[in-house]
């Protein structure tokens, strides 16, 4: 092999490490911001008006709640409190990135106020000698 035809080889070589390492690193702001939901659930029934939504984004630089700007810790999680009326609801969560890539998560939620709610409790059995 002549010392050019070994340069040109290591030059693509080389070119092609570049490349791939550079999408691996920026493949986050490639693919746009992530919405993650941790409550409610799409499809619950809730029993009370007032609702916790919490969640997390990542890779975003702007996050709608219905509309309305809310802004995540530095860690990228949020929390909101929101009043809900009775019967069917749909959050509707949007984030954005600085590219212009939006992602949106809908929540449908049931607000049945009427349903009992139960709360679980553990019984707990002594013995004494």
């Amino acid at each position: 092999m002549s010392p050019r035809y070994l340069k040109s080889i290591l030059a693509v070589v080389f070119a092609c490490l570049i490349l791939g390492y550079g999408i691996f690193r920026f493949q986050a702001y490639l693919s746009g911001p992530v919405i993650t939901i941790i409550s409610p659930k799409d499809g619950e029934t809730a029993t009370s008006s007032v609702i916790m939504l919490q969640g997390s984004i990542k890779d975003a630089i702007a996050l709608d709640v219905d509309g309305s700007a809310l802004s995540p810790d530095q860690n990228g999680s949020f929390e909101e409190t929101l009043l809900l009326p009775t019967g069917l609801s749909i959050i509707t969560i949007d984030a954005k990135d600085r590219f212009g890539a939006k992602e949106e998560k809908v929540i449908h939620l049931y607000v049945d106020e009427t349903m009992p709610i139960s709360i679980a409790t553990s019984s707990a059995t002594t013995t004494t000698n």
